[in-house]
């Protein structure tokens, strides 16, 4: 098995180098500098350190990104290649539309996540379609799942799973849970969170991204829409006590319907493309910046300056707004 492994790697390896020799030639022939692949590979290998550095700092395992990093090229190797091919190319012809024509034209593209998964601004999550709003702890970001929403804690080792259910006449919070969803509930209180009727409880066992654990559940029942918001925190080392129950308390008792104002601020981020002025750093543009975690290392990774560099006045740039 792992000799075929090899073999399979190795050529799913080969025909990615072909396509960034194929990248290289659609570029040249676009009216493009080849040069942007080699770009291209400046950034992965800028993605691989940051993920790294990252990864240290939160104390969690880096292991998916180490199965991404196994099954594509090295990326030096990718890098260097990249640079003979484009050298190669702008020997044949160096008259090339300039970079600033590109990055025009990728102003105000979606960045992140969408409406449909909700938006994560800062450490303030919303989702226009179900009307909600909540606050995530620090450190803590929103993870795409095929269904619901699922957060997860910097050093991955704790996860708030939110799921929707639709509310049945006569139903309380405190039916649903028991009869419902079946869960068996070893405590629970009945209490409101933004004026909604809702339940605390935990639970002795259910099934969770890490398996079947010992949970802490909120529900909130949004009666204008029929909707009840069902949380479920667990953690990946928990055998009977909840390690971060605190912080699966404090996401479900901020659950909020949203406000007017909020609807502004669920709107997806977008990528802007502007000029930098004399004195803008990447720590201001990250100051500035809805990127929930290192807002600066995303920028300096999208703009080509990781991990130091500032942008020459004048210089176009991209944020995210």
């Amino acid at each position: 098995r792992t000799a075929t492994d090899l073999a399979f790697t190795q050529y799913d390896q080969n025909q990615e180098f072909e396509a960034d020799n194929f990248g290289a030639e659609i570029m040249a022939k676009a009216g493009y500098s080849p040069e942007s692949v080699v770009q291209v590979m400046a950034m992965f290998k800028a993605l691989e350190s940051v993920e790294f550095k990252q990864a240290r700092a939160e104390g969690r395992s880096n292991a998916l990104f180490r199965s991404f990093v196994t099954s594509h090229p090295p990326t030096p190797e990718r890098y260097d290649r990249a640079v003979i091919k484009a050298r190669a190319l702008n020997a044949e012809n160096n008259d090339y539309r300039s970079s600033d024509e590109f990055l025009e034209q990728l102003d105000g593209v979606p960045y992140g996540l969408t409406r449909t998964t909700g938006v994560l601004r800062g450490n303030r999550f919303y989702h226009a379609r179900l009307g909600i709003t909540l606050a995530l702890p620090e450190g803590w970001r929103q993870k795409q799942v095929p269904s619901g929403v699922l957060f997860e804690s910097a050093s991955g080792d704790a996860a708030f799973e939110l799921s929707t259910a639709r509310l049945k006449k006569g139903l309380t919070p405190e039916a649903l849970v028991n009869e419902g969803l079946g869960f068996k509930v070893i405590e629970g209180r009945d209490l409101t969170i933004d004026g909604m009727p809702a339940y605390i409880a935990t639970a002795e066992r259910a099934q969770t991204v890490f398996g079947e654990r010992p949970i802490r559940l909120i529900v909130v029942f949004d009666q204008r829409r029929g909707l009840a918001f069902v949380g479920q925190g667990s953690g990946k080392f928990d055998l009977k006590k909840l390690a971060d129950d605190g912080s699966f308390i404090k996401i479900g008792f901020s659950l909020a319907r949203m406000q007017k104002a909020d609807f502004e601020a669920a709107k997806p981020l977008q990528l802007k493309v502007v000029r930098a002025s004399p004195g803008t750093t990447m720590a201001s543009l990250a100051a500035q910046s809805d990127l929930a975690n290192y807002p600066e290392d995303e920028l300096r990774v999208i703009n080509g300056l990781y991990p130091q560099g500032e942008p020459e006045p004048g210089q176009l740039i991209k944020i995210i707004d």
